[in-house]
C-alpha cells in the first residue's frame, strides 16, 4: 500500500481571505465608511487614509503568508535540522516498534539475538494449569549439536533474553530444542554442464535446506521502504534487519514434491530424474502426523564423505564425480552469505531520518512605514533637512501613530518565532506570547520615540502581554499536541483537587509532571506491555511500564521491590492505632473543647527554604499513627493554645473527641516555629512512604516449574491474567475516596484490555506484613524456588481482597 493512500486527517490551510489585498483593502474601507459616515467622503486613491489603509492591507498578507509554511519549517534550528526529541518528533524507527508482545515478536526477537539458532517456535504452553505461559522451541542452526554444552548455553541465554523481554501476566513454560529427523537426499539429476558442477550440486543441496528446513528470512530495512511503516516497524526493532516470520508448517507429504520443484529450478539443472528423502536406515521419506505441536522437524544430512554421496549428476548420461569437499565448502560459503547480516551488526543508520531545510526567519520583519511615498517622510527617506520643525514634527508624529500597527504585527512574527519554544518539551520556558521591539535599524529615528529608551519598551510589552498571558492553560495545550502525536494524554484536573500545592506552584508542578510524561510517553508505550524481570534485583530499571505510567499520571512512585514502610522503620518510627496513640507517646490528651478555644498556626513561608527535618526536635517520640500520617503535613490540624509564658501545642486526632498535647512553649512564636517545621517533617515522611506495588498472580502459580504441585482447577481463576496493584491506605491523598477512583480509572485506561486488576489497600500493618513477604518471595525467586512463599503470598492477597471487599474489574 503507499502511504500517500493511508486515511489522513487534512491540512488546514491560512484563511484565503488573509491573503487577499483587494478584498482587505475593501473590507477597510466599508469599516471607514460606516464609522465616519458623512465626515469623511474622500476614498479615492490619492487619499492619505486610503493610503495607509493599503500599506496596513500588505503588511497583513504577509503576516498572513508567514503562516502557510509546512510545519516542519518553523521547528528548524541554526543547523537546519529539526531537534526531534525536544519536540517529540521522532522517526518511525523510534516511535513504531514495541517490545515483543505476540509469538511472531518472540520469534523475531530470539532469531535476531541468538545466531545459534536457524528457526523458533513460539506457542502457548500446552501444559495443565492455567493460561498466560509461552513454550519455546528452537531448531538449531547446521554447526550446532544439539547434545554440546554450547546448546546447554543457548537454552540459559534464550530463557534469560525471554525473562527480560516478558509481558504482563505471562510466563515461560517449558524450552527447549525442537526434535530433528535426519534425512539424506538420494536420487538421479541430469545436468546441462553450463556451469561448473561442484557448484550446481551445492545449489542443488542449498535449496534443498530452504525446503526441508527453512530459516526465518531477514532482509535490510531500506527493501521495505515502499510499504506502510506502521507494517514494517511492527514489533520489536531487530538490530540485523526485518525479519519474517511464516506460520509454522507442519510437516506433510507436500515436502517432496516442492523439494522436486525447488532443485528443478536451480541453475545448471537440465532434469529431475527422481528425487527422495531416505532416513539412516534407507527408508523413504513418510509425513508425520501431530507435528503441529512443534516438536519434529526433518533435517538434511549431507553427506559426510564420497562414498556417502547418495544424488547422482549425470551430463550427456555418464555419471560425474564429485568431491564432497569441494561442493561442502562452496555449500558452507553460500548459507553463510545469505544469513550474513546475523552473523554481525551493522552500523545504524536511521532508515526514515527527520526532514532538513533552511530555517524560516519567521520573525524577520519589515515596517510597512518604508513602503510609503517619499513624501510621507517616513521610513529610510525621512524628510529634508531644510524643512520646518513643525513639518518634522508631523513626520515623527505619524511614525508613532503608524508603529502601534507596526508592533502588534512585529508581534505576531515573533510569535511565529516562538513556536519551536512553545511546542517543545523545554523546562524553561516561562511565557507563551513573544514580543519584539523596533530598532533604529529597522526603522530609522523611531527609538528616540519610546518613553525609557527601547529597553523601557520591551519591559513595558513583556509586563502587559504577561498579564494577558494564561501561561498555564496555553502551556498545557501546547503539550497536549505533543503527546497527542503519540496517542496520549495526560489530564490533570482531577489531580488539582488532591494536590497539597496551590497557585503558582501547583500549576508549576503540574507543567513539570506533563513535561515528564511526555518525555517518557514513547518509551513506555513501546514496552507498554513490558513486566519485570524476576531474575534480576527489582529498582528502577526493572519495574513494569504499567505501573511507570500510572505513578507518572496520578504523581506517585512505583516501588518495585522497595518497601513503602521501609524509610519509617529505618527512621526508628513505630506505628500505632489511634486510640492508643496518646498512652504510648507519652502524651496528654487534649479534650475537644480546649482544641476549639486554641489558635490555627501561622505559616512560615521563611522555614521553607531549610533543609526538611532540620532545625527543631520532633515535639513527638518516634510513635505514629493513622492521624499524624494522614494529617501531620496540614498545619490546618495544630493548634496553639494558651498566651506567652505557657504555650501549648496540640494536634487534633482523627475521629477522636479531641486531641493530644504536643510540646509546651515559652512563647507562641516558638510554638509556630515547632508546628511549621514538624509539619514538614511529616509531609516529607508521607511522600516518601506512599507508592505502590504490582504483583502478577500467574507468577505465583505452584503449577510452574520449581514451584511444586499444581492446584485445583477451579482455583486457577486467581492466577490467569490478574494482577493485584498494591497501595498503602495513609497519606491524605490516598485516604481519599475520590482519589482512590482516581486510581481505578487510570488502571482503567492505561492496564492492558485482558488483564484483570484489583487494588488493595493496606493500612500500615497490613502493608508491613505484605512488603516483607513480597521481599522474601522476590528473594527465592530470583534463585528459581518460590514455591512455600508464593502460596503465603497468594493467600495474603486472597484475604485481603476479601477483607477489605475490594472488587476487580475487568478493563
Amino acid at each position: 500500500m503507499n502511504p500517500a493512500d493511508l486515511p489522513s486527517i487534512a491540512r488546514r490551510r491560512p484563511d484565503p481571505a488573509g491573503l487577499d489585498f483587494d478584498g482587505l483593502r475593501q473590507a477597510g474601507i466599508d469599516q471607514l465608511q460606516a464609522l465616519c459616515g458623512e465626515v469623511w467622503t474622500d476614498y479615492n486613491l490619492h487619499d492619505p487614509g486610503v493610503t495607509m489603509l493599503e500599506q496596513l492591507c500588505y503588511g497583513l498578507t504577509d503576516v498572513v503568508y508567514r503562516t502557510g509554511f509546512a510545519t516542519e519549517d518553523y521547528l528548524f534550528g541554526a543547523d537546519g535540522r529539526i531537534d526531534g526529541p525536544r519536540h517529540a518528533l521522532l522517526p518511525p524507527e523510534e516511535a513504531l516498534p514495541c517490545r515483543p508482545m505476540t509469538p511472531g515478536d518472540y520469534r523475531r526477537l530470539f532469531a535476531d539475538q541468538l545466531p545459534e539458532i536457524r528457526n523458533v517456535w513460539v506457542a502457548p504452553s500446552t501444559q495443565p494449569g492455567p493460561p498466560g505461559r509461552l513454550d519455546i522451541h528452537f531448531l538449531l542452526a547446521d554447526d550446532v549439536e544439539a547434545g554440546a554444552d554450547e546448546a546447554a548455553e543457548l537454552m540459559q541465554k534464550a530463557a534469560a533474553l525471554y525473562l527480560e523481554h516478558r509481558n504482563l501476566g505471562e510466563d515461560l513454560g517449558t524450552i527447549g530444542l525442537v526434535e530433528q529427523v535426519d534425512y539424506r537426499l538420494v536420487g538421479e539429476i541430469e545436468i546441462d554442464g553450463g556451469r561448473p558442477v561442484a557448484e550446481t550440486l551445492a545449489d542443488v543441496f542449498l535449496a534443498a535446506l530452504a525446503i526441508i528446513s527453512p530459516p526465518l528470512a531477514t532482509r535490510p530495512y531500506h527493501e521495505a521502504a515502499g510499504e506502510p511503516p506502521e507494517l514494517v516497524f511492527e514489533g520489536p526493532l531487530t538490530r540485523h534487519g526485518r525479519i519474517d516470520v511464516p506460520d509454522f508448517r507442519p510437516w506433510s507429504a507436500s515436502i517432496v514434491s516442492e523439494l522436486v520443484r525447488a532443485v528443478a529450478g536451480v541453475a545448471g539443472v537440465g532434469r529431475v530424474v527422481a528425487l527422495d528423502l531416505v532416513d539412516d536406515q534407507g527408508q523413504p521419506y513418510r509425513p508425520v502426523d501431530g507435528d503441529a505441536a512443534l516438536r519434529r522437524m526433518p533435517r538434511l544430512r549431507l553427506p559426510a564423505g564420497d562414498d556417502d554421496q547418495r544424488l547422482v549428476l549425470r551430463l550427456a548420461g555418464k555419471m560425474r564425480n564429485v568431491p564432497v569437499a569441494e561442493f561442502r565448502d562452496r555449500l558452507a560459503r553460500l548459507a553463510f552469505a545469505l544469513d550474513t547480516r546475523r552473523h554481525g551488526c551493522p552500523p545504524y543508520e536511521p532508515e526514515s531520518p527527520l526532514p532538513t531545510g533552511v530555517p524560516v526567519e519567521a520573525n524577520a520583519y519589515t515596517s510597512v512605514q518604508h513602503h510609503f511615498p517619499p513624501v510621507y517622510g517616513l521610513g529610510d527617506y525621512g524628510v529634508p533637512a531644510s524643512a520646518s520643525p513643525e513639518r518634522k514634527a508631523q513626520a515623527r508624529q505619524l511614525q508613532a501613530y503608524l508603529a502601534i500597527f507596526d508592533q502588534v504585527m512585529a508581534n505576531f512574527m515573533q510569535g511565529l518565532a516562538g513556536l519551536p519554544d512553545l511546542y517543545s518539551l523545554d523546562e524553561g520556558l516561562g511565557r507563551t506570547y513573544f514580543q519584539q521591539v523596533l530598532g533604529n535599524r529597522d526603522l530609522p529615528g523611531i527609538e528616540p520615540l519610546y518613553k525609557g529608551g527601547r529597553q523601557g519598551v520591551d519591559a513595558a510589552l513583556a509586563a502587559t502581554l504577561a498579564e494577558l498571558d494564561d501561561f498555564g492553560g496555553r502551556r498545557s495545550r501546547s503539550l497536549d499536541v505533543l503527546l497527542a502525536l503519540h496517542g496520549e494524554k495526560f489530564t490533570q484536573e482531577s489531580l488539582r483537587n488532591f494536590a497539597a500545592l496551590a497557585g503558582d506552584a501547583l500549576e508549576a508542578a503540574l507543567l513539570r509532571d506533563k513535561i515528564a510524561f511526555a518525555r517518557q510517553a514513547p518509551e513506555l508505550n513501546a514496552r507498554r506491555m513490558g513486566a519485570f524481570n524476576y531474575r534480576r534485583p527489582a529498582g528502577p530499571d526493572n519495574v513494569p511500564a504499567l505501573a511507570e505510567k500510572v505513578g507518572l499520571l496520578l504523581g506517585l512512585d512505583s516501588h518495585g521491590g522497595t518497601r513503602v514502610s521501609g524509610l519509617l522503620k529505618e527512621q526508628g518510627w513505630r506505628y500505632i492505632a489511634d486510640r492508643d496513640f496518646c498512652r504510648e507517646a507519652g502524651l496528654e490528651a487534649i479534650p475537644a473543647s480546649a482544641l476549639g478555644g486554641g489558635d490555627a498556626v501561622p505559616h512560615l513561608p521563611e522555614l521553607a527554604e531549610l533543609p526538611g527535618g532540620s532545625g527543631d526536635e520532633a515535639p513527638v517520640p518516634p510513635v505514629l499513627c493513622r492521624s499524624l500520617l494522614n494529617g501531620g503535613g496540614d498545619l490546618g490540624n495544630y493548634r496553639i493554645v494558651g498566651d506567652d509564658g505557657d504555650v501549648q501545642l496540640c494536634f487534633a486526632l482523627e475521629g477522636a473527641e479531641g486531641g493530644c498535647l504536643l510540646s509546651r512553649h515559652d512563647s507562641r512564636a516558638d510554638a509556630a516555629r515547632v508546628a511549621n517545621r514538624f509539619a514538614q517533617r511529616m509531609a516529607a515522611l508521607v511522600h516518601g512512604s506512599i507508592g505502590f506495588h504490582l504483583v502478577e498472580h500467574l507468577l505465583l502459580y505452584p503449577g510452574h516449574p520449581g514451584n511444586g504441585q499444581a492446584v485445583a482447577a477451579d482455583r486457577q481463576e486467581f492466577y490467569a491474567f490478574r494482577i493485584s496493584a498494591v497501595f498503602p491506605a495513609w497519606s491524605p491523598r490516598l485516604d481519599n475516596p475520590e482519589f482512590r477512583k482516581l486510581v481505578e480509572e487510570s488502571f482503567a485506561l492505561c492496564c492492558p484490555a485482558h488483564l484483570q486488576v484489583d487494588v488493595l489497600w493496606l493500612d500500615f500493618d497490613q502493608m508491613a506484613i505484605f512488603e516483607g513477604l513480597h521481599g522474601d518471595w522476590l528473594a527465592q525467586k530470583r534463585e528459581g524456588d518460590a514455591d512455600k512463599a508464593a502460596r503465603v503470598l497468594a493467600l495474603f492477597l486472597q484475604r485481603c481482597a476479601r477483607k477489605s471487599g475490594e472488587r476487580g474489574r475487568w478493563i
